[in-house]
């Protein structure tokens, strides 16, 4: 149990078992309650936390592990100011001589929030060079209520300006690997192969409401009349927003390799490959979609490192791929590609009696960079290009026992 000011009271409980008695059932609970309020006159937070864990040897051969985490969350929004911007005015937050006690909000006006993280994962043995291991994740969470922002008017003038929203996301993860380790005559083979399968959705449903002005500096009565029975009323007269914001599926599959070549000299290569579809922003009052496109992407990655001195001396190099999808067209209706990110590194590491190091250089291009289209507005164009080459050193230094050294050196060119 915790105290502290401003009414501040956790409660916390850590309880981890054995289940059965040759202890191959195992649980741990993580829990939390928490409180606390502003400050300010108002504002507050209220929060639950709860994270089950339960893993069970259900076999030589197969486990089990399941991890829950769950919360929910009451509370009055943090404080957002949107300043009145002209010239030759206030830049601070003290030159605007703002009550600073006052929070201009009201405990009635508030939100809750829920979340739910699932996270399921099965290990079988198939032989002893090949391992499959299957994990399921599910993910929930959503903001139901009202918000509030506060909008200046004047320089002397403010609004509560108050949303009220509905807005659940939901995720799924569904993910298949295999992970071998062998021999091919000399040659130690580590290798990863895998699908993965990803589901994203999310919704809105919101409108915003405006207060009338007052002096910030002297509100008066007026500051008495923001609350629940004041606000809820205007809401019925006010223009929703609803409609899917998100609803996309990507199909994954991989696989990857390390490989002793010698007792010095390790390769690794991979490659994966993502089909992504996003199937657009829905509005269920005109039955219309906007922004669905589909995009499919390869990702390869290569390192090698060769111990110069065994165990001492390192030299190594690697490139890899990255990728990120990108929505729209250009003024001739030609889809845009995803941005393509690769990166090559090489250095060397040193890991002597008293001192071990490394040092590096990078060079990154990020390709199919979108840019304004010179000719046509409102449009974009695909030829940009992002470098950024740079050099990386860190030492750690043990002179003598218990004395450590760290330094660092980073140099960064980017255009």
């Amino acid at each position: 149990y915790s105290a502290a000011s401003w009414d501040l009271n956790r409660l916390t409980f850590d309880v981890n078992t054995p289940l059965n008695e040759d202890k191959t059932a195992l649980l741990r609970i993580n829990t939390a309650l928490h409180s606390e309020r502003s400050f300010q006159d108002a504002g507050f937070n209220k929060n639950f936390s709860i994270a089950p864990s339960f893993s069970y040897a259900i076999n030589d051969r197969l486990s089990l592990l399941i991890d829950i985490e769950f919360s929910m969350y009451k509370a009055t929004s943090p404080t957002r100011l949107a300043p009145f911007v002209v010239a030759n005015t206030e830049s601070s937050i003290e030159e605007l001589d703002m009550p600073y006690k006052l929070s201009f909000a009201n405990n009635t006006i508030n939100y809750t929030s829920q979340q739910y993280n699932i996270f399921a994962q099965l290990k079988y043995k198939m032989s002893d060079s090949w391992d499959s291991q299957t994990i399921l994740s599910r993910t929930r969470s959503s903001s139901d209520g009202y918000v509030v922002a506060l909008q200046m008017r004047s320089p002397t003038t403010l609004r509560q300006q108050v949303t009220y929203q509905e807005s659940p996301f939901y995720g799924t993860d569904i993910q298949q690997n295999f992970i071998g380790k062998f021999n091919i005559g000399q040659l130690k083979n580590r290798v990863v192969a895998g699908l993965d399968f990803y589901s994203l959705r999310a919704t809105r449903n919101d409108a915003i409401v405006n207060m009338p002005a007052m002096d910030y500096k002297k509100p008066g009565d007026a500051y008495n009349n923001f609350n629940i029975q004041k606000v809820q009323p205007m809401f019925a007269g006010a223009t929703f927003n609803n409609f899917v914001s998100n609803d996309e599926d990507t199909y994954s599959a991989y696989v990857s390799d390390v490989l002793n070549v010698t007792d010095k000299l390790l390769v690794m290569g991979g490659i994966r490959l993502d089909k992504y579809e996003n199937h657009g922003t829905y509005y269920p009052s005109k039955d219309s979609i906007a922004g669905n496109y589909n995009q499919t992407a390869f990702s390869p990655k290569f390192g090698v490192v060769y111990q110069i001195v065994k165990d001492k001396i390192a030299a190594f190099g690697n490139y890899m791929n990255g990728f990120s999808n990108v929505s729209g067209s250009d003024f001739e209706g030609n889809t845009f590609k995803p941005n393509q990110a690769n990166q090559w590194e090489g250095g060397f590491k040193f890991d002597l009696s008293k001192i071990s190091a490394t040092l590096s250089y990078y060079d990154i291009a990020v390709t199919n960079i979108t840019r304004d289209d010179p000719d046509h507005a409102n449009y974009s164009i695909q030829d940009g290009t992002q470098v950024s080459r740079g050099f990386e050193a860190e030492l750690i230094a043990n002179p003598i026992s218990g004395l450590n050294i760290v330094a660092g050196y980073t140099y960064n060119d980017s255009k």
